[in-house]
């Protein structure tokens, strides 16, 4: 059943409809497995460069999701998504940033090499949510 579950969850990413592949990439989210995140890791990271701003945010956003069903995968997406911070799109720059902030709750010192883009972030956005995500992570991280 793993097999075919993920060859249709393939199918779904390689759809030439962009909505076709976000619902395919919001149902993974849903219902992710540590296999099922295992095995589809590398098309969702794929999908990070995607030309459509939609699919970048809604990859952004299930990494979460199968980063916390399998922890040990985060170096090979982590470049990926750092990236991301500097996307063009306000959207996904938000959707970048608050997946890093969430991952770096569970171990902070792993992401202190996020401070100079973070502080990027903080100083360009034009995004209230964004600032109010880093600022509050910032105080956060200051009482610790």
């Amino acid at each position: 059943m793993l097999l075919l579950t993920t060859n249709l969850f393939r199918r779904t990413f390689a759809s030439s409809s962009p909505h076709e592949v976000c619902l395919g990439i919001h149902a993974l989210a849903k219902i992710a497995t540590p296999e099922l995140s295992r095995d589809l890791l590398t098309e969702v990271s794929s999908m990070l460069s995607s030309s459509r701003s939609l699919v970048r945010k809604k990859a952004v956003l299930a990494l979460y999701r199968m980063l916390l069903h399998n922890p040990e995968t985060l170096p090979t997406v982590f470049p990926r998504l750092r990236e991301k911070l500097d996307d063009p799109d306000p959207a996904v720059v938000a959707c970048a940033v608050n997946v890093l902030v969430e991952l770096a709750r569970h171990n902070p010192k792993g992401y202190l090499g996020l401070a100079p883009p973070l502080y990027r972030v903080l100083t360009s956005s034009c995004s209230n949510w964004t600032l109010i995500k880093v600022s509050e992570t910032r105080k956060e991280y200051d009482s610790d």
